[in-house]
């Protein structure tokens, strides 16, 4: 299994390669995200937790979708500030620094519609390996050697994977549809920054 999952414009891509082999699961990984690190350095004392399957897989997922909803919240807000000065906002305020502002905010949101269309595809690549992996997994769990059985999930727990694999998906899906949302809106202030300044130019002010 190998994939690419965008994490966030602050942390980059991250390279996952994953070899499945009856009850051993073996990663390598390029540039995993340091939180995650520390996260599964904290479960390493609970067995039960730290060899779920696909952990390492969800936990850069929901480390991902973490950041994308930093980012949104960040325009949302930048956004807001322009849709409430509407009221107070005269003619000659409709100046060519805001709309500057407006097309540069509309390109973060374009840039970050693509970024989490990527991600729900990443998310929809683990769904259907998990699906693959669990009959695999099936079949080895009835000749899996005692020893393995400390450290291996369930089959419980390995089908389990897949609930939080397609929360994570509602999530992603979620914030693709706010993001569509907030750059309709975002060009909604530009039309309306620049009627207003056509008001202003027809009157001869510029």
């Amino acid at each position: 299994m190998y994939y690419r999952l965008p994490l966030s414009w602050d942390y980059g891509i991250c390279f996952t390669y994953a070899r499945l082999d009856g009850p051993i699961v073996t990663y390598f990984c390029v540039n995993y995200p340091s939180d995650c690190k520390q996260r599964l350095m904290d479960l390493n004392a609970r067995p039960s937790i730290f060899y779920r399957a696909f952990l390492l897989d969800a936990m850069a997922v929901d480390m991902a979708m973490r950041g994308w909803g930093k980012i949104l919240q960040s325009n949302r807000n930048r956004l807001l500030s322009y849709e409430k000065s509407i009221g107070n906002r005269r003619e000659t305020e409709g100046s060519r620094g805001e709309i500057r502002e407006l097309h540069g905010l509309s390109q973060e949101w374009h840039i970050l519609l693509q970024d989490l269309s990527d991600s729900e595809e990443t998310i929809k690549f683990l769904q259907e390996s998990h699906a693959r992996f669990v009959p695999i997994w099936e079949l080895s769990e009835s000749h899996m050697k005692s020893g393995y059985r400390h450290s291996a999930p369930s089959i419980a727990e390995v089908r389990g994977a897949d609930q939080s694999l397609k929360f994570l998906l509602h999530r992603c899906q979620f914030l693709r549809r706010w993001t569509s949302n907030y750059k309709d809106r975002t060009n909604i202030q530009i039309n309306l920054a620049s009627g207003l300044l056509r008001q202003i130019r027809v009157r001869g002010i510029y």
